[in-house]
This record gives C-alpha cells, sequence and structure tokens, in this order.
C-alpha cells in the first residue's frame, strides 16, 4: 500500500464501475439524455455546485 505522502498528494480511484446497462443506454437510439449525463464534464460545474 502507498501511503498519500509517497503518491505526491495525487489519489487514484479504488475501482471504476462500469455497468451492462450502461453499454445499452449508451447504444439505445432513444437515450441521448443518457449519453449527455454520461459525458458531462462535471468538474466545471463543482464550483456552482458546491455554493
Amino acid at each position: 500500500m502507498q501511503s498519500y505522502l509517497q503518491s505526491n498528494g495525487i489519489q487514484i480511484p479504488l475501482f471504476l464501475m462500469q455497468h451492462e446497462d450502461d453499454k445499452t443506454l449508451l447504444n439505445a437510439p432513444d437515450a441521448e439524455w443518457f449519453r449527455t449525463l454520461y459525458h458531462l464534464n462535471w468538474v466545471d460545474y463543482q464550483v456552482a455546485g458546491a455554493e
């Protein structure tokens, strides 16, 4: 295990979840809403959401 100080303050994700439903919805022709949310860059809105 690597300590926080050894990793130069960069925290990597412990796991990445990918569901079978995601693949189905990404390929569905009537699920534009899901593709928009799935590919949304939430970091751009993090400050506004915290306020």
